[in-house]
């Protein structure tokens, strides 16, 4: 729902904030009488679909405050944890939706009611964060994030002493704490790359998307301003509320477009990033920044509050990058695991067929031990990556491997940290097997995968098998599992036993051997066996 939201904002945006507002003319007054305009159709049928946005966000929004606190409620009630942040988040939250539902129908309450709903999610979702314990970055990050609007919010309620209700919420008492609103989020624009980038920080720089964004954003700015910098002023305060006064921005419209690109660079980092929690983030800043901060519409409260919750509650999401850069098995010595791939390689030439295996050097101290094979007619690689002696990640292809995205992919439903599989064309769905369903999710097209995996495959597969699995009908079956990050620590390789120093039992490899087993058929069935020539028959006849 959070994805969902962002791109529909996004489109209200455009359509809304920035092409009919640019578009609409103003009425000319002749001798103190406005004249009546009357808008071509193309114009109408435009407004028309920012009208439908508006409300259409309006409403996701709300089902995303709500929905996204009773999926916290249910998770935090099945793992059996009270967490202190859900009742005040659950109050504030109720409070904010019911405002916004009442305002968007015209049965709004008192103005003040959605100012304190919306300060008090922003404070609760900093109080979120540090109490999780998110990490410092991040802490600060969504602390820097939620400034912004607790300095709107709370400005409004605690300024009803000094204006009245009316200059409070039509625009007088706006002026005297827009100055430092606007300096607050120009703050959180500049320092999110720093505080909310995915880490670590020096690989996600040489990245060429978020350059791009970044880039495209300032050039694109600096063109338009340059060609009609009043009309380019007010469609950045429609679109972001930043009450921008042209003859005061002109002064420090650098450091505005340098705020603009930073914030893009650090939007579309998080949404490319590998981790779950890392791109969570990225959709929960992309809500507040296109949320903006005028407030002008109840909408604007919806999506800015359904985006620092998102932020809040990717708290996990230095953990997993810490988890997928660090090693999470017991360290093996080399004799030790030299051995044990001889034994996986003796057990495979026993079955019959050519095998061989090789250890090559990597970078950052990784080794890769890749077994080569042929099992039912199918060829397999097996590599296995090392780092100091621990085991990374187990990656098998049966068939020949192909740079396509797969037709399917399942993964198994573990605690969080785990990498996800190749993204399939499709959308998610289940196979009508309880068993399976509970374990794995899947993803492409279902006819494709019930064509390769029948029941028994899918009850081996759902007895144990971790990570994820990615098909290509005709090609190659793919499974890899980085044990330890969301899988245990010896699935298929004896990682316990072999750091042990113990003298291993002939059946230690039978478990990753049955493994191959199964995928290799698997893969057969799919249609990735070798083909084999037929031998031209010797001429049988007689000089």
């Amino acid at each position: 729902m959070e994805r969902t939201l962002l791109i529909a904002v996004a489109a209200e945006a455009l359509v809304g904030r920035i092409i009919v507002k640019g578009l609409e003319k103003k009425p000319q007054i002749i001798r103190g009488v406005p004249q009546k305009v009357t808008p071509p159709d193309w114009f109408v049928a435009i407004d028309y679909l920012a009208l439908f946005l508006l409300y259409f966000v309006t409403v996701v929004g709300v089902l995303t405050l709500v929905v996204g606190r009773l999926e916290h409620a249910q998770t935090a009630r099945r793992d059996g944890r009270a967490r202190a942040e859900l009742v005040p988040a659950g109050i504030f939250t109720l409070v904010l939706a019911a405002s916004v539902a009442g305002g968007a129908t015209n049965h709004a309450g008192p103005p003040w009611l959605v100012w304190g709903g919306l300060a008090g999610v922003a404070a609760t979702a900093v109080f979120m964060t540090w109490w999780r314990r998110a990490g410092l970055m991040t802490s600060l990050g969504v602390t820097t994030v939620a400034l912004p609007l607790l300095i709107y919010g709370g400005g409004a309620l605690l300024t009803r002493r000094l204006w009245s209700e009316a200059e409070i919420f039509d625009g007088a008492a706006r002026a005297s704490f827009g100055a430092a609103t606007r300096l607050a989020v120009t703050v959180a624009a500049l320092a999110s790359p720093y505080l909310l980038a995915p880490r670590p920080l020096s690989r996600t720089v040489v990245r060429p998307a978020p350059f791009i964004a970044g880039l495209a954003v300032a050039a694109t700015g600096a063109v338009l301003l340059s060609l009609d910098y009043l009309s380019t002023i007010a469609a950045i305060n429609r679109g972001l509320g930043l009450d921008l006064e042209p003859r005061a921005a002109s002064r420090w419209i650098a450091f505005y477009l340098l705020a603009f690109a930073t914030v893009a660079w650090t939007i579309v980092a998080c949404l490319t990033a590998p981790t779950p929690a890392r791109r969570r983030l990225g959709i929960g800043l992309g809500l507040v920044v296109l949320g903006g901060v005028g407030f002008g519409w109840p909408m604007n409260f919806a999506v800015a509050a359904a985006g620092i919750l998102a932020m809040a509650d990717a708290s996990e999401a230095e953990r997993e990058e810490r988890r997928a850069w660090g090693p999470a098995t017991p360290m093996i010595d080399d004799e030790i695991w030299h051995g044990f791939v001889g034994q996986v390689v003796t057990r495979l030439r026993a079955d019959g067929g050519e095998v061989s295996a090789v250890s090559v050097r990597g970078d950052h101290g990784q080794i890769a031990t890749v077994v080569l094979a042929e099992r039912a007619g199918v060829p397999v690689r097996l590599c296995v990556t090392r780092v100091a002696g621990c085991v990374i990640s187990l990656d098998l292809i049966c068939g020949r491997e192909s740079a396509a995205a797969p037709r399917w992919a399942l993964v198994a439903r573990q605690p969080g940290g785990h990498p996800e599989p190749p993204a399939a064309a499709g959308v998610g769905f289940v196979v009508d097997d309880a068993v399976f369903d509970a374990r794995f999710r899947c993803r492409g097209e279902r006819a494709a995968l019930l064509a390769a995996i029948d029941a028994d495959d899918r009850a081996k597969l759902a007895a144990g098998v971790e990570g994820w699995l990615a098909g290509w009908p005709g090609e190659a079956l793919r499974h890899r599992v980085y044990p330890g990050h969301g899988a245990s620590v010896d699935d298929l390789l004896p990682l316990t036993e072999l750091s042990a120093r113990r003298a291993l039992p002939p059946a230690a490899a039978t478990p990753l051997l049955l493994h191959v087993e199964l995928c290799a058929q698997i893969a057969r069935r799919m249609g990735a066996a070798i083909e084999v020539e037929a031998e031209p028959k010797a001429d049988a006849s007689v000089s």
